[in-house]
């Protein structure tokens, strides 16, 4: 084989002219690469000598080829594996290589550049000075972040003391200052470590850092390394089990978004697991290359092949699971209106703000992934409120995609108390209401546009993707918290059925949306002194068309559907049900009478009479004479099965009458 076959394998891991900032791959095949490197070829001898060199195992029963790229000038190289996976192994999480060579290092070939290696040691000066040097860049270099400017402390603080000196709680009284704020997991009940009553008076005086569970004693540390005298964590500086809990919950919005940054503790599973992490870093830990019978001054390690948790792939996980943190439905929130974040992971400790997220092991930081620099929208106040005002499509893209998008997030994350299904998104509500929309904010619901908002679907299964988890059948909230025709009163996922592009196009000149539902008045009683939190009870008066019908279910696919009862038997409209809950507790039975309140006709094909205007639903039990009770969502699409019918045939069979939803 000659030079010319040599190159056409690994292109002398230069890939050309054109190499550039822009990412570039080719794919190698394994036998090729094989053959070529013990013929001489010391590129390929190098991806070879690196993948009989690392020790752990990236998933592949069999590798057939690979797909090697370098995405930045003096970056690293990365190599794909394709073939086959290992038995029981997720493709999805097949691991890459990553090859490259330490700072000082002699450059041999320009798609092999320049990392860092990870601490063993996450609390090492080495890794504390990087969060110091984030933290410092991007305070005073990043115009992508808002800037940082001091103000009121939260009710109480950590006063993180010093190595002479104790933390200790402190009483802010509405003082300005600089804090940080942790984002942790607390754990199953029984090592819950938390300020009660009882408790309050003493930590006043003093906290034995030996005495907090490591999680909280790590964050202390970091805190007073990054120079910052406060720290806010919730389970210290709210009382537990009283009002206090309630008031400060609604809070808890502006305190993450006010911080100086968030510390957290990606790698911990409970308050005691702690943010550094020491060991247990093979992942992340690199080893040289041998090739030519000796070590190389080439490393490599593995990186996950897809950036999991709103992480870059070196610091997402690598065993097939989820971050512990990332499933909570208390930490969204947090993670949403933090303008910085410093993780630190199982693998090593990463910066995130609007502008980058550098890491320990990448000289050249990656940018930030778009999902957050679209949610940090939220704390930059982008959206003019004259837009807002006067309810154009910029209103609707600032509110409806954020909210409808953090709601299908977040119904997916997991809560330790279901009654928690509102309390644990209010702080978010609240900054959103505040900062962007100047909406009224109902049972986790806004006022402008209710109907399009009451138009929400519990998913059973929920919706496929990468963050999509396997969650029980839905079902209602036992302890009342949110009426029915609130998402928080479910235990699903939830989405917003229409689709995004089609819900901007709503008051708007030719929409396809044309709202049918008259609100006319809504009365919530809350259930505590959070305002964005759960209600005691909550009616919907509203007008529109309602409709008598029969809930059936398709023979073949078991579609459940709804049939007109007042029209003529050779034209009775129907429509596809999809059910709020899946419990045998009477909310849906077959041959049922229920109502149909026609909420929306939506025209999702302009020029089409195949989808002249489709129904959006609420399919309701009667609970008393003026009170009905939401049990499922109900949609007009054409069905083969059932039949092609549309809004006006609903409306025509249809009584316009007043009623509250309860």
């Amino acid at each position: 084989m000659g030079d010319g076959a040599k190159r056409e394998t690994c292109h002398h891991l230069e890939f050309g002219q054109e190499y550039s900032n822009t990412a570039l791959s080719r794919t190698i095949k394994l036998a090729s690469l094989k053959q070529t490197a013990s013929q001489g070829c010391t590129a390929c001898a190098a991806i070879q000598g690196a993948l009989d060199t690392y020790p752990e195992p990236i998933g592949m029963r069999e590798i057939r080829s690979l797909r090697s790229s370098s995405k930045t000038v003096g970056g690293p190289l990365i190599l794909e594996p394709t073939g086959y996976t290992s038995p029981g192994e997720d493709p999805l999480y097949v691991k890459n290589l990553e090859l490259f060579i330490r700072p000082g290092d002699q450059l041999v070939w320009p798609a092999i550049g320049y990392e860092r290696d990870v601490s063993e040691d996450s609390s090492s000066p080495e890794a504390l000075a990087l969060a110091q040097g984030w933290l410092k860049d991007c305070l005073s270099g990043h115009p992508a972040c808002p800037a940082y400017v001091e103000s009121s402390l939260p009710t109480r603080v950590l006063q993180v003391g010093s190595d002479t000196m104790n933390p200790r709680l402190h009483v802010t009284n509405g003082a300005l200052g600089k804090y940080a704020a942790l984002s942790y997991c607390w754990g199953p009940p029984p090592h819950h470590w938390k300020t009660t009553p009882s408790t309050l008076e003493d930590r006043t005086t003093s906290i034995s850092l030996t005495e907090l569970p490591k999680t909280l004693r790590d964050a202390v540390i970091i805190t007073r390394e990054l120079g910052i005298p406060y720290l806010w964590i919730d389970a210290l500086c709210i009382i537990q089990d009283s009002e206090d809990w309630a008031s400060e919950a609604g809070k808890m919005g502006e305190y993450y978004s006010n911080d100086v940054v968030t510390i957290s503790a990606d790698g911990s599973t409970d308050s005691h697991t702690g943010c550094f992490v020491r060991g247990n870093r093979r992942f992340s830990s690199a080893v040289p290359v041998v090739f030519e019978g000796k070590d190389s001054a080439i490393r490599v390690r593995t990186c996950s092949a897809w950036p999991l948790d709103g992480a870059h792939p070196p610091m997402a996980k690598r065993d097939g699971g989820k971050i512990t943190l990332n499933t909570r439905g208390w930490t969204l929130q947090e993670q949403i209106l933090s303008p910085r974040i410093l993780h630190f992971s199982a693998y090593e400790a990463v910066w995130e703000c609007a502008s980058a997220m550098p890491c320990e092991c990448k000289l050249v930081p990656d940018k930030p992934l778009p999902m957050r620099l679209k949610n940090r929208l939220i704390i930059e106040n982008t959206i003019p409120r004259s837009a807002i005002k006067d309810n154009t499509p910029n209103e609707r893209k600032g509110l409806i995609l954020r909210w409808n998008q953090v709601i299908y997030d977040y119904t997916q994350r997991d809560l330790t108390h279901a009654t928690d299904r509102l309390p644990a998104v209010s702080g978010l509500a609240a900054v959103m209401q505040t900062r962007s929309t100047g909406d009224e904010y109902v049972v986790g619901l806004w006022k402008e546009g209710l109907a399009m908002w009451l138009c929400w679907q519990a998913l059973t299964p929920p919706g496929t993707g990468l963050t999509a988890r396997a969650k029980p059948p839905s079902k209602r909230l036992e302890k009342y918290c949110a009426p029915s025709w609130s998402w928080a009163s479910v235990s699903s996922v939830v989405e917003m059925s229409l689709q995004d592009r089609e819900i901007l196009y709503e008051g708007a000149k030719d929409s396809p949306i044309e709202i049918k539902l008259n609100v006319l008045s809504i009365s919530c009683t809350l259930a505590g002194l959070n305002p964005f939190g759960n209600v005691s009870a909550a009616e919907l008066h509203c007008k529109g068309t309602v409709v008598p019908v029969v809930l059936q279910q398709t023979n073949a696919t078991r579609q459940l559907y709804v049939v007109s009862e007042r029209a003529a038997e050779s034209r009775k409209p129907t429509a596809l049900v999809y059910r709020d809950t899946y419990e045998e507790n009477g909310e849906i039975e077959i041959g049922k009478r229920y109502f149909l309140l026609v909420v929306i006709s939506h025209r999702p094909a302009r020029n089409d009479p195949q989808y002249r205007s489709l129904v959006y639903g609420l399919l309701l039990r009667k609970q008393s004479l003026e009170k009905y009770y939401r049990v499922a969502l109900v949609v007009g699409y054409p069905n083969d099965a059932i039949g092609r019918y549309f809004t006006e045939d609903w409306e025509a069979v249809g009584e316009m009458m007043e009623l509250i939803l309860v």
